[in-house]
């Protein structure tokens, strides 16, 4: 199916190539006919290209027959009448004009006479086959030096390709608007400046504008402050190369945030340089919703929130990453509620839930969005502190040990106080050691808080290693020290 461009565009081609036709013939006259009296040339110039133009030069009266005192050849192609028939045969010009049209044309012409001007129109014709035609009319008076009308001169010629052009392109046109305006798609087209020419009702409704309220404005406008420099990159990239699609974030009018899939294509001008847009936009928003709930049930841990211990590695693991390029310091601090197993057994397991719902609360209050934190199996948790060296993990563990034992937890069977063992472990710059051996050897510290009385903070320091009653994995004791309570 062609565009509409195409259309016009094959249109601008044939009235070149009908010059071009004008200008041969003229040409073929001039230079081709030698030897002949110039006035006597000159006729025969004209004639031989009146005769070839494709349609029919006239000379009439101003009469409702449209009386002919002279018509080229080109009449018979025309209107399958020879010049004859149409000039000396009693058969006029009128009477080839189909009837609906007659009185539309006559009243054009007067009007044009009346006011000194050209006339041209556009009517039907019946052919002697039958045959019914559009044909396209130029024509103005020759008038006398009193300013008598004396005669219409014109040219007339078949139009009816065109015309069945322009019907195929109103009906491309409707067929068109009625895909766009009935697709469940957004479409949306953007000039080369990235402003707004076109939108259909859905992609308007899609963001709760009126198509009226979108045209003209930037594409930018409906996104989010935050979102805008990484797409205009993404667009700008690819300006005008391939097709692409993009999950774009865009604002609603009530400010509402709502997700797109957008497909975009690069359009070019009638140059071949970038031209703007097409993108068709489909409503993700559900899709994102879910998938946010997806990751959120294989990321965290139901009854808390926190990082499940599957999340905590894989996150864990790109941090180790990080620190094994930048050098800079990790530790990492295991964290166990103290007799939960009597909680649960005392209170029941809702109030047990409870009981580590508050702990999870306070513990991510304490830690910074840098920290991961996780539910690591029961009533443990692991900590992993990125760019924090072991001083400041202690101050931090037991600033954890304080707010847990400062916070009981209020059921409706009372109040339950709680308390954390916490053991603390680093991985000094440059070291090879994996994830794995440095939360190894925070859980080993963590049993040496609890061995030694529970509630307290206990701390692997490598930098002064002796005889312990913890060992570390490769086989070297490491020094158990346990961190003072507040107050102690």
């Amino acid at each position: 199916m062609d565009h509409p461009s195409d259309s016009y565009a094959r249109l601008v081609a044939t009235n070149a190539a009908l010059q071009k036709r004008i200008n041969e013939l003229e040409d073929f006259v001039a230079h081709r006919i030698p030897l002949i009296d110039p006035v006597q040339g000159q006729s025969r110039r004209t004639g031989i290209l009146l005769d070839n133009l494709p349609g029919m030069v006239y000379r009439c009266r101003n009469d409702p027959h449209w009386t002919m005192e002279y018509v080229s050849t080109g009449v018979e192609k025309l209107t399958g009448y020879t010049a004859e028939e149409i000039r000396r045969n009693g058969m006029n010009y009128s009477e080839v004009i189909l009837a609906e049209d007659r009185e539309r044309v006559w009243e054009a012409v007067q009007s044009a006479l009346d006011q000194d001007r050209h006339f041209e129109l556009v009517y039907r014709i019946r052919t002697r086959e039958g045959d019914l035609k559009w044909v396209w009319e130029r024509g103005w008076g020759i008038w006398s030096e009193s300013d008598e009308l004396l005669m219409l001169e014109g040219f007339i010629t078949d139009i009816s390709a065109l015309k069945t052009t322009e019907q195929a392109l109103r009906e491309s046109e409707q067929r068109y608007k009625h895909i766009v305006e009935s697709s469940h798609e957004g479409i949306w087209m953007i000039d080369a400046g990235c402003h707004t020419t076109f939108v259909n009702s859905r992609m308007a409704a899609m963001l709760g504008y009126e198509v009226e309220d979108m045209l003209g404005r930037c594409l930018y406008d409906f996104m989010p402050e935050e979102c805008r420099e990484s797409i205009q990159r993404k667009l700008e990239k690819n300006a005008s190369k391939v097709a692409e699609q993009h999950d774009i974030r865009f604002l609603r009018k009530d400010g509402a945030g709502i997700w797109a899939l957008l497909s975009i294509k690069p359009m070019t001008d009638g140059n071949g340089d970038p031209g703007g847009l097409l993108a068709m936009a489909v409503d993700i928003t559900d899709r994102k919703r879910m998938e946010a709930t997806l990751h959120r049930l294989a990321t965290s841990d139901p009854l808390t929130g926190l990082f499940n211990r599957r999340h905590f590695y894989h996150l864990a693991q790109q941090e180790l990453e990080r620190f094994r390029r930048y050098r800079y310091p990790l530790t990492a601090i295991m964290a166990d509620l103290d007799h939960f197993k009597r909680t649960n057994d005392t209170f029941g397991h809702l109030a047990g839930d409870l009981v580590l719902q508050k702990a999870a609360e306070l513990m991510r209050e304490q830690l910074r969005t840098s920290d991961i934190l996780c539910r690591y199996g029961g009533e443990e948790f692991a900590m992993l502190l990125p760019e924090t060296d072991l001083k400041t993990a202690v101050i931090t563990a037991e600033r954890l040990r304080a707010t847990i034992a400062a916070k009981p937890v209020e059921t409706d069977q009372g109040s339950i106080a709680m308390t954390v063992s916490l053991g603390v472990a680093e991985l000094p710059p440059g070291s090879m050691r994996t994830v794995e051996t440095l939360l190894d050897y925070a859980d080993r510290m963590l049993y040496i808080a609890k061995e030694r009385g529970r509630n307290q903070v206990a701390v692997r320091d490598e930098a002064t290693p002796s005889a312990s009653s913890a060992a570390a994995p490769d086989g070297h004791d490491d020094e158990g020290r346990t961190a003072p309570k507040s107050g102690q």
